[in-house]
């Protein structure tokens, strides 16, 4: 019997181990279910631009969230089209044309949808009105939008929020929502829209956010905000709008709960207007032409929780009614002239939790007595190792940022006696020595020092060491390269 060359039997184990694989892939895939075949293909398309909510019970996709830059052809639309009980659909920063959506018409599921591209006129909604279900509608800055697609929205009856800043979008457009009488949250930033067309929603009594940011909304209906007949808590945002004094004449018919004035032309005779408003509790009049004597006689008058002043310039009595406010938690005098000897006053605030003094003169020397704080922000600020060194007096303070600081080795160790949990030190003086240090402050569970002289080698020994912390070092590139997961959920909101 003759031997059985090698190459032949080479080359039928090669043929059976093709065969076993070819057939264990496919026994793998008919054991997926079409949602995970959906997600693996995303994913195959947009790796980390792409994120998927779950359900639990049902093992099915009911949210796609999707940064557009890799999508080049209708095919991923035919491929979302296959997820039949999808709720939730986020596109952004796409070029898809209108066209492009009509996959989407078999998604009669959608209950919110947000669509962003250089191409999308509005005219793709036709291929979204079989959902009725929609509530949440998100079309911000869709540069190509053409206003008279709104009337598509009169096809989608449920909607209660509509959001479609930087659009053209005009006065013509919102007749639209008319008849939504479940809206309760509209944007309209950098639109067209001016007050003459708020009179389309002035029957809306649903309504508890208006936000017009940066709209030419003219001065020929200073009774305006009257038309709104909504009773509900309101949050109104007007910033970098044109409005002026008179549009407040009739403020007291809203129950404004949020109020953004900043940027605008509103003085201290506007400020009259809302003395004494029963619901105002978050004020900006950030860099407005307000003064100190203006807001001394107005703020405690008020139910402030929050006070943002930015670009404001105070005088000693304006911080002595800041500290009357027996309800404020967050006061922001970011570039204001607000000197060290004034803050003693806010040592009667004893709610303020939060305090921005961003890019002022104040040292920190006088902040030892404000003891309720929880956030602190002197980024910019002159603060020396004296200031430092009574931050343990402080003992609530979780939060501190410190941006762009020359700060001493000797400062750096006062923070080890702290038990802050959140410090910012980018662009700051700080370098691998003091990392060394910072390595020991005992409840650290947030680090940022960007721009900072501090090597590779420092970066990876403080991290692997200081698994409970996350630290962010480069703008872009290793960012807390060994800190476990459950450490990134010690990241809070800031004010």
């Amino acid at each position: 019997m003759k031997p059985v060359p090698i190459v032949v039997i080479v080359s039928l184990s090669v043929v059976l181990t093709a065969f076993t694989t070819l057939q264990f892939a496919t026994i793998s895939r008919m054991h997926r279910s079409d949602h995970e075949i959906v997600q693996q293909e995303l994913d195959s398309q947009f790796g980390n631009l792409v994120a998927f909510e779950w359900d639990d019970q049902s093992n099915q996709i009911l949210g796609v969230y999707i940064d557009a830059q890799c999508l080049d052809s209708r095919s991923t639309f035919e491929t979302l089209a296959k997820l039949k009980d999808l709720r939730v659909l986020s596109i952004r920063h796409g070029q898809f044309q209108d066209n492009d959506l009509e996959p989407l018409s078999s998604l009669t599921k959608l209950t919110s949808v947000e669509l962003q591209s250089l191409h999308f006129t509005g005219a793709g909604l036709e291929h979204l009105t079989g959902s009725k279900g929609i509530t949440s509608l998100k079309l911000n800055n869709n540069p190509a939008w053409a206003a008279e697609e709104s009337k598509r929205l009169e096809e989608l009856p449920l909607l209660e929020e509509i959001q479609l800043a930087c659009t053209a979008t005009t006065d013509e457009s919102i007749k639209a929502f008319t008849n939504h009488q479940s809206l309760h949250t509209l944007v309209l930033d950098n639109t067209h829209v001016t007050f003459a067309g708020l009179k389309s929603i002035s029957e809306n009594s649903n309504l508890r956010h208006l936000s017009l940011r940066s709209c030419l909304l003219g001065s020929l209906h200073p009774d305006a905000l009257s038309q709104l007949t909504t009773k509900l808590p309101f949050s109104l945002n007007l910033a970098d709008s044109d409005v002026t004094d008179e549009a407040l004449i009739n403020i007291q018919s809203l129950n404004v709960v949020h109020l953004n004035l900043s940027g605008t032309q509103i003085s201290d005779q506007g400020l009259t207007y809302l003395s004494g408003h029963a619901y105002c509790q978050s004020l900006d009049l950030s860099y407005t032409q307000c003064s100190s004597n203006g807001l001394t006689d107005v703020v405690t008058s008020l139910p402030l929780q929050s006070l943002i002043l930015r670009g404001i310039k105070l005088n000693e009595d304006a911080l002595e009614a800041f500290g009357q406010c027996t309800q404020l938690t967050i006061l922001n005098l970011a570039n204001t002239n607000v000197q060290d000897q004034w803050l003693a006053a806010l040592g009667n605030a004893k709610e303020l939790e939060y305090l921005i003094l961003y890019r002022t003169e104040v040292t920190g020397i006088t902040l030892g007595e404000l003891t309720n704080l929880s956030y602190l922000d002197l980024s910019f600020c002159p603060v020396d190792s004296k200031a430092i060194e009574q931050l343990d007096l402080l003992t609530n303070l979780a939060s501190l940022q410190l941006m762009g600081l020359n700060l001493s080795h000797q400062a750096v160790k006062y923070f080890t006696k702290t038990n802050i949990t959140h410090l910012n030190l980018s662009n700051s003086s700080i370098t691998n020595r003091d990392l060394h240090t910072l390595s020991m402050m005992p409840a650290l569970k947030e680090l940022f020092v960007r721009n900072c002289d501090i090597s590779v080698n420092d970066f990876e020994m403080f991290q692997s060491r200081n698994t409970n912390c996350v630290i962010y070092w480069q703008a872009y590139g290793r960012d807390s390269t060994y800190a476990k997961p459950e450490a990134m959920q010690a990241m809070t909101n800031r004010p």
